[in-house]
């Protein structure tokens, strides 16, 4: 959920947020390891799209091939290939093996635009914009509504889609904070509880949280969380769905960008599980809508009408699409026509 009481303390978070998560006292001297080599590992085997073959959805592996040398060809990472194609030995491909070159959106009935629901009893404002499906931080088992275990807890049961963990790298009361480390066990343990349920891991916030004693960075939450499963599982890389989210103060550069450096870390299906500008108008949320809309497989704007429960965590700003009489806003009105 927006985090923030006002505008000008959401854009002093947004400029002070900027140490890195290496440097971060809770890490052990172990994972500070694990993410120095997860980051090399990522980084050297990226190559640019002006070099690279159309080798389309898929490559059959030829004769001489190796996995370094297709990933140059068809302009992809070394590290998305083994993750896409959960290669325990990467110096093992077969000649013949067909390996995917692009993640899977494995939700095929499930309609891309989707609400971060604040004031869930106001389900017709999810017809005014437009959407069939939303979430509310909760469990909750009725139609179109997505359930979380917010603190990755294991489920009371097995739904299609979970939505697991709510900005594990922030601070009560903005979210739930568990470290990437602990995330992973969590995470296994739910995908062994619900092997069939598609999980939404994480919907980890953009911003730098260890100057709040929160862990860091959302991006290098998930570098750590990559690398831990990938280390746990003994090779298998994480394969389901990685939820993030931003906020900013009416520009939407801050979060195109933090969302652009989440999005190159994993090939896989990734959800904006929850974005918005406060302080919002149509001329600087309609860009934010549209790179989230062509770069994330589904998306949910916060949020329908700003609730104000004195708990701490809301924005007393403009950032609700739909206003208190029902009425769209301005940034409603752009979102209910995507």
């Amino acid at each position: 959920m927006c985090r923030q009481n006002d505008a000008g303390q959401t854009l002093k978070v947004f400029k002070t947020f900027r140490v890195s998560f290496i440097k971060n006292a809770q890490m052990t001297p172990f994972w500070r390891l694990l993410m120095i080599v997860a980051l090399t590992f990522t980084s050297a085997t990226a190559v640019t799209p002006a070099h690279a073959e159309a080798c389309g959805a898929t490559y059959t592996v030829r004769p001489g091939d190796t996995l370094y040398g297709v990933a140059r060809r068809c302009g992809v990472s070394a590290y998305d290939l083994i993750m896409l194609n959960r290669l325990a030995d990467p110096n093992l491909i077969q000649i013949g093996q067909i390996l995917n070159l692009v993640g899977p959106t494995t939700i095929p009935n499930l309609q891309q635009k989707g609400l971060a629901m604040a004031q869930p009893q106001y389900l017709e404002d999810l017809q005014t914009l437009g959407t069939t499906w939303h979430y509310a931080w909760v469990w909750c088992e009725r139609e179109g509504c997505l359930p979380m275990v917010g603190h990755m807890e294991l489920p009371p049961s097995c739904p299609p889609v979970l939505l697991v963990g709510n900005e594990p790298n922030a601070i009560e009361p903005w979210g739930r904070p568990i470290p990437p480390e602990d995330a992973v066990n969590r995470v296994l343990a739910i995908e062994q509880h619900c092997p069939d349920t598609r999980l939404v891991v994480g919907n980890v916030a953009a911003d730098d949280w260890s100057v709040a004693e929160g862990w860091g960075r959302g991006a290098d939450w998930l570098r750590v969380f990559l690398a831990g499963y990938y280390w746990a599982t003994g090779g298998q890389p994480f394969a389901q769905i990685l939820g993030v989210h931003c906020y900013a103060v009416r520009v939407p550069h801050y979060c195109i960008r933090q969302l652009a450096e989440m999005r190159a870390l994993y090939a896989g299906e990734m959800w904006v599980t929850e974005f918005g500008l406060l302080g919002c108008v149509p001329a600087t949320f309609t860009p934010l809508l549209n790179f989230v809309a062509n770069n994330f497989s589904h998306y949910a704007a916060y949020t329908n009408r700003q609730p104000h429960t004195g708990e701490g965590w809301e924005t007393s700003t403009s950032v609700e699409l739909v206003q208190a009489d029902g009425r769209l806003s301005a940034c409603g009105e752009v979102y209910a026509r995507r």
